[in-house]
């Protein structure tokens, strides 16, 4: 930590300075710090903004009223103000710095606080581009990182039979967390896109159509499109355009000939909800012209602004809708019965060598070793908590000291274990105070939140797969799709009252030796968050009634 930067926030006024690290977490660490230090309550700042501290409105101006008259007057006539009274340049400074805070008064306030230039405001570059053509290079080596197993090779199969004949334009595939739903979806993708022109185009479109792979999170996107990339370079044969259409990536699909699309839902809603954005008919276009629109976390599909996005494609001539998630359903059977209804109640399953369909496929993958078997550990914490409202329940749990300890406890046996570990955490303000317990002990932990750009989020994401450290805290990013293959142990401290989400979490360690992981991880589930915890299997099975009775 900045010694300098430290002096400087501790000289805000104590009061303000509990206002800015707020009171979940002064609660949730009081074991550590009582909040009667005004160093170290800087010290929580530091460590909750880092860098982008001078980015908080309000830590910047709770800096500017702390300075001296002499200092603010000085201030001013950096900044090109002109004030002909000492106490008028705290409002002239609150109001200059207030909005509008770019990197010319990040430097002017930076510069005269005496800090380093790591604290500049920058503008976040993303050195991607919004399209890639692939293909493999002479001498070029490409590394296999994964191949299809037989029970993944069956469920390919399925699908390619939905895919290259005349079934109903919609299906489901379910494969469990962790059993490589990504990977056996790109092979389809790969196979049709290599297809002989040559074949029926009665029965199959032009190979210059797009193909849409649609997901919630950018980061899903992203990890998808660096799967096919690994992937068309061992099977391609052929160069093939790959587009990002997430984030600010907006490729105007007017002009190209057709690719692989990889989409986030919030980005295609904003602009299909919008025809004067100027990537409305670009998008119109691509709509028209797919002919594959793969919905991965297929559960969301009925969400408002999920099926808008899934919706505009079905009137697509010869188009495929191709769902893709471990849990076919929701908490509430209308819901379930809308999902059901909109891919056909056609579902494809885990398959066992005679082709009958599995009844159990975790324990079918966790036997044959595709699956990690989960050692459950229930962690007593004797509290609890009346609250009907949920945001509150989560920050009663969140900010209870007693309780923190003990999850503090669990990750530091861990730790000391070098067991890669993700904690899920009731509230962003839980995240930032694990982290301060965290480093209290010596424990070194990482977060992600949604404030972390995503090119941050890789680095912290490769750097836990690679081992640099051991402890990964988050609110809930971490509860889809993200392939850490390494993990040992998933800590969950928060509740957890959808089924979706618990199966998500827990798929979290599911990844066996033969997919890349290992053969019995732990889940560490707080006993005051679990009422009748079911088990993964039960998770996997749990809407299957709904879909059998179609």
């Amino acid at each position: 930590m900045s010694e300098l930067l430290i002096n400087t926030i501790r000289k805000i006024d104590l009061s303000n300075l509990h206002k800015l690290v707020g009171n979940v977490i002064l609660k949730a660490i009081q074991t550590v710090n009582k909040g009667e230090d005004e160093t170290a309550l800087a010290e929580i700042l530091v460590l909750k903004y880092g860098n982008l501290i001078l980015n908080k409105k309000e830590i910047r101006l709770g800096i500017l009223n702390s300075l001296s008259p002499a200092n603010a007057v000085s201030l001013c006539k950096l900044s090109g103000i002109s004030v002909d009274k000492d106490f008028k340049a705290y409002g002239e400074l609150e109001q200059f710095f207030k909005n509008g805070y770019n990197e010319a008064k990040s430097k002017l306030l930076v510069d005269f606080l005496g800090l380093d230039e790591s604290f500049y405001f920058k503008k976040i570059i993303d050195s991607r581009s919004e399209k890639e053509i692939i293909t493999a290079r002479f001498g070029e080596e490409v590394k296999i990182l994964s191949y299809l197993h037989d029970y993944q090779k069956r469920v390919k199969d399925e699908t390619m039979t939905r895919l290259f004949h005349v079934f109903e334009k919609s299906f489901f595939v379910q494969m469990p967390t962790g059993a490589g739903k990504t990977y056996t979806a790109l092979e389809c993708v790969v196979d049709l896109k290599r297809r002989p022109k040559a074949l029926g185009e009665d029965k199959m479109p032009a190979s210059d159509k797009f193909f849409v792979w649609m997901v919630d999170k950018n980061e899903l996107s992203e990890q998808a499109l660096e799967s096919f990339k690994k992937l068309w370079k061992i099977r391609g044969d052929h160069e093939v355009t790959a587009f990002r259409l997430f984030k600010d990536f907006e490729p105007d699909f007017r002009v190209e000939d057709g690719g692989v699309v990889f989409a986030g839902f919030d980005k295609f809603y904003s602009v299909l909800s919008n025809p004067m954005h100027k990537a409305y008919d670009s998008v119109k276009h691509l709509i028209q012209n797919s002919e594959l629109l793969i919905v991965d976390e297929a559960h969301h599909s009925i969400a408002e602004t999920y099926f808008a996005c899934i919706n505009a494609f079905r009137n697509v001539p010869a188009i495929k809708i191709m769902g893709l998630s471990a849990t076919p359903g929701a908490k509430d059977n209308e819901t379930t019965e809308s999902l059901i209804e909109l891919y056909s109640s056609d579902k494809i399953s885990i398959r066992d060598e005679q082709w009958n369909v599995v009844t159990d496929p975790i324990l079918y993958l966790q036997q044959g070793g595709y699956l990690a078997y989960l050692k459950t550990e229930l962690l007593e914490t004797g509290i609890s908590v009346s609250q009907d409202n949920e945001d509150r329940l989560l920050d009663d749990l969140a900010s209870n000291s007693d309780r923190n300890k003990k999850i503090l406890e669990q990750i530091k046996l861990a730790d000391e274990a070098k067991e890669a570990t993700i904690v899920f955490a009731c509230t962003l303000d839980h995240v930032y105070a694990l982290l301060i317990l965290c480093r209290s002990i010596g424990v070194e932990a990482k977060y992600i939140i949604g404030e972390v750009d995503q090119s941050g989020r890789l680095d912290i994401l490769q750097q836990f797969r690679d081992g640099e450290y051991n402890i990964l805290i988050n609110l809930d990013i971490l509860s889809t799709g993200i392939d850490l293959p390494n993990i040992n142990k998933v800590i969950i401290a928060r509740p957890i009252n959808s089924p979706n989400l618990i199966s998500q979490i827990l798929g979290r360690a599911l990844r066996g030796p033969k997919n890349g992981g290992n053969k019995l991880n732990t889940i560490i589930n707080i006993k005051d968050n679990l009422i009748n915890f079911p088990g993964t299997s039960f998770l996997y099975n749990y809407y299957q009634g709904a879909w059998d009775k179609i």
